[in-house]
């Protein structure tokens, strides 16, 4: 049987809408040391496929040493959408659900 993957997907912006490149995202999955990462484009956007799971998400602003951190449990077939305002450095996601989808921040 295949794996579960859920897409996450999203954008970095400042205050005035502005795109923000070099945003770092890591997912770091519950009970395992691996982390995945991925960062913003010049566009402000990112995207990466991840196994369904529990999950710490890190984001890192540029210039920036500390993270800022949420947990998200991602299951079923969904695409997740979170979104970054900077430099406020909070997390303005909400979890889209496919067709089966399940998700919930844990």
């Amino acid at each position: 049987m295949a794996e579960e993957t859920i897409t996450v997907r999203g954008a970095a912006e400042d205050v005035e809408g502005a795109a923000v490149a070099g945003v770092r995202l890591e997912f770091l999955p519950a009970g395992s040391p691996q982390k995945k990462t991925s960062v913003t484009g010049p566009d402000g956007k990112y995207s990466i496929t991840l196994p369904a799971g529990a999950y710490e998400i890190l984001l890192y602003f540029p210039g920036q040493a500390r993270p800022h951190s949420a947990m998200a449990w991602l299951a079923g077939r969904q695409e997740v959408v979170i979104n970054a305002r900077v430099p406020k450095g909070r997390f303005e996601g909400h979890l889209r659900r496919k067709r089966g989808g399940n998700a919930r921040q844990a």
